[in-house]
């Protein structure tokens, strides 16, 4: 499993080579789901937006209320409220007693 640390000073193109490494990566078909992540919310945030732009999948993970606003379709939250099975998510927690719905 490579591991690649992309850094450098403000407006040197880290979020483009990050985001075009991501998409070769990602259309190489030989591996699984990637994992992507940046030292703030603003980051993952540029980082998210620019792949997507270029056409690459990807779900955001943390608090919803971190993730700029134009990004909060992506976030796992929105998609599992999304999701056409989340009726039966709902059912399952009361037969296992009521289990927590989370944040």
């Amino acid at each position: 499993s490579p591991l690649v640390a992309v850094q450098g000073p403000p407006g040197t193109g880290k979020t483009a080579t990050t985001c075009a490494l991501l998409k070769v990566a990602a259309s190489g078909g030989g591996g699984g789901p990637l994992l992507a992540c940046a030292d703030s919310n603003a980051a993952v945030d540029q980082l998210l937006d620019g792949l997507l732009k270029l056409g690459v999948r990807g779900v955001r993970l943390g608090q919803p209320a971190r993730v700029s606003k134009r990004l909060r379709d992506a976030t796992l939250t929105a998609r599992l409220e999304a999701h056409a099975e989340r009726g039966a998510s709902g059912e399952l927690r009361l037969r296992l007693g009521g289990l927590p719905k989370g944040p």
